[in-house]
């Protein structure tokens, strides 16, 4: 939903910032867009777990990044994929 990123984002940066009750309050709230409640928690979880990057290697690309997600899904979780 691009059109509450602005939203979202100023208040990320209010938590990142040491004040996370605006955000704790928005999503103590019914979410009453185009999903649900659950869905906004489960995807607030979700992940890409890897190794740390390697400092003086250049970071991968997102293209990269996928693509290592995507082998990991197929090979290690091929039955609970990506959200």
């Amino acid at each position: 939903m691009p059109d509450l990123w602005a939203a979202y984002a100023q208040l990320l940066a209010l938590a990142i910032d040491g004040n996370g009750a605006p955000l704790l309050r928005l999503s103590a709230r019914p979410f009453t867009g185009r999903t649900n409640q659950a869905d906004l928690g489960r995807l607030a979880i979700s992940c890409g777990d890897a190794l740390p990057y390697v400092e003086g290697e250049p970071w991968p690309t997102a293209e990269q990044m996928v693509d290592d997600i995507l082998v990991t899904m197929k090979d290690i979780s091929p039955r609970f994929g990506g959200t």
